[in-house]
């Protein structure tokens, strides 16, 4: 590794603990408001799990190579995915449960929203991302971090895995891959329509019982 690459990536790993910390401070206020939701309805929460990661300093150039973009901190910091967290819920309205309680949190601001559950990538790629930036402090001055924060369901986690197990082995699939996979994301997404009518049947039946 030459000096100036080296440089960078001290520079990286700073920008990236500092991203790590607003990640931290998502991570807790998506805690309490989970801990808050059990209480109200242990029955009805919409969070399964939730987990987190930082992006490498080596999966960030890999990104910038793959998107022609300049390999620079200025361009690292125009990333909003260094700091990434992701929910799973059980039913795909949860997501929208989620975010809207999520956009409510006055320390958390949402500068970014892409609905790929409204809106499918043509790949078959669904899940709610928003962009929100926190504010983190030192001993003497303060700053604000992006964190992405992804939400979706099982099914669409299950298509997403299984769509980057294909692109880590094969970069560049045949339009006949990608065309089977985004079959497959269309019949999960019916499976998360039924799994909604099926929750909403028995809520119902139990109701009239």
């Amino acid at each position: 590794m030459d000096t100036e690459m080296f440089e960078l990536e001290k520079q990286y790993i700073r920008y990236s603990k500092e991203c790590q910390c607003g990640m931290r401070t998502v991570l807790a206020r998506l805690e309490n408001l989970r801990s808050e939701m059990t209480l109200n309805d242990p029955h009805c929460n919409p969070f399964k799990t939730i987990t987190s990661r930082i992006k490498t300093f080596e999966s960030t150039i890999e990104k910038c190579k793959k998107k022609g973009w300049d390999i620079s901190m200025a361009t690292f910091k125009s990333m909003h995915d260094i700091a990434g967290v992701r929910i799973i819920v059980p039913y795909q309205d949860d997501i929208y449960r989620v975010k809207n309680a999520v956009v409510r949190q006055p320390s958390m601001t949402v500068i970014e929203e892409r609905d790929y559950v409204a809106e499918p990538k043509p790949n078959g790629y669904r899940s709610l991302h928003l962009i929100v930036e926190m504010e983190i402090y030192f001993m003497e001055t303060s700053k604000r971090v992006p964190v992405e924060i992804q939400i979706r369901t099982e099914a669409m986690d299950l298509w997403a895995s299984q769509d980057h197990r294909l692109r880590y082995k094969n970069d560049d699939p045949s339009p006949e891959a990608v065309s089977r996979f985004a079959a497959v994301a269309q019949v999960l997404a019916d499976f998360d329509k039924m799994a909604i009518e099926l929750r909403d049947f028995r809520l119902n039946e139990g109701l009239n019982n």
